[in-house]
């Protein structure tokens, strides 16, 4: 039997609720939990992450985190093809209950973000 491709990072897109300035990306996602219909939770969290503002929407970021971090999160090595569905975030089979970014690179400013769920899609190590 064929091992199922393991989760390796993560692409999104973040809203923000000000114009974004180039040069000004400032918000670092990091920390997420999916809970799968059967109750099943798992928290996860990737080492590296890029992000750009977008050309032609100046509220949005699209980002890039990968290496899934199996050190810190030992039971994100059950995140694979098989148990995810497929590439792209599937609302009928879980859903997350943790996405958490940082917002602190603003200092005093004061800024709303919101992941944008409908976004993401999954990388995996056959890739």
């Amino acid at each position: 039997m064929e091992k199922s491709a393991r989760l390796y990072g993560m692409k999104f897109d973040i809203w923000h609720d000000k114009p974004l300035k180039p040069g000004g990306l400032k918000t670092s996602p990091g920390g997420y939990e999916i809970t799968f219909k059967d109750g099943r939770k798992f928290a996860f969290d990737f080492i590296y992450s890029r992000g750009e503002i977008d050309a032609h929407n100046p509220h949005i970021a699209h980002y890039y985190v990968y290496g899934l971090d199996t050190y810190a999160f030992p039971n994100s090595i059950a995140l694979t093809r098989d148990a995810l569905g497929d590439d792209h975030y599937n609302d009928d089979r879980y859903m997350f209950t943790e996405f958490y970014i940082d917002t602190e690179g603003y200092d005093d400013e004061h800024i709303w973000v919101l992941p944008l769920y409908n976004t993401v899609s999954f990388v995996f190590d056959d890739e």
